[in-house]
């Protein structure tokens, strides 16, 4: 499966070539009053569209009104894309900024579901993605590294 990880404005701007699962990440509501709730391109090749509200946090440094990524949120996200992957040639996910979470989600997916991409190139590629989310998810999937 090929990932795409992707900030807000490329995804909204984006257009599938092939049948594409789809993750948003959004940030907590609580926290901040902007939300940006606009759809992506019109396209049936946008197989599934699920979003997510989870913030850059990790609960080891917390701050008030964020939303971290729990356990219960980290497998859903495994099981609606266990649930809703079949048929898709691709992954898109995206956050505001394409940096942190985004990347973590996709490369612990990556992992977990042995999508055929390179972990640690992937990992070069986006250095920054939070290494909570990514742990999490994999823990939540049994696959602790």
């Amino acid at each position: 499966m090929k990932i795409l990880i992707m900030g807000l404005t490329e995804a909204l701007e984006y257009t599938p070539t092939d049948s594409t699962y789809v993750i948003r990440i959004k940030y907590s509501p609580k926290l901040h009053s902007y939300h940006d709730d606009r759809p992506l391109q019109e396209s049936s090749l946008f197989r599934r569209i699920q979003s997510y509200g989870f913030d850059d946090t990790d609960p080891h440094f917390p701050l008030k009104d964020r939303k971290h990524l729990d356990i219960d949120l980290a497998k859903q996200i495994i099981n609606d894309f266990a649930e809703g992957r079949n048929g898709c040639e691709t992954l898109l996910v995206h956050c505001r900024r394409g940096v942190n979470r985004s990347p973590a989600v996709a490369i612990a997916l990556n992992d977990i579901f042995n999508l055929g991409e390179d972990t640690d190139k992937l990992m070069e590629k986006h250095p920054e993605y939070h290494r909570w989310t990514y742990n999490i998810l994999l823990s939540a999937a049994g696959k602790i590294k």
